[in-house]
């Protein structure tokens, strides 16, 4: 799926528990020149739920399309 957003060239926040394996991607991304970063959590914790948000609309001004794809 992210590869398919980093096709039409968005700006994408990747999250996710595993450093190494959400490194890879978001470098595979960027190879695409897909702006990407990664975020580092659990997104069943409320509170960094929110932060996602709020580190989104900071590095990128706003948050056009949320996928939740976790589990």
């Amino acid at each position: 799926m992210a590869q398919a957003f980093a096709a039409t060239k968005a700006s994408l926040v990747l999250v996710g528990r595993d450093a190494a394996r959400g490194q890879r991607v978001v470098e595979a991304l960027r190879r695409m020149d897909c702006p990407a970063e990664l975020l580092l959590g659990d997104v069943t914790e409320r509170a960094f739920a929110d932060q996602v948000i709020d580190k989104a609309v900071e590095m990128f001004g706003k948050v056009d399309v949320l996928v939740n794809s976790a589990g």
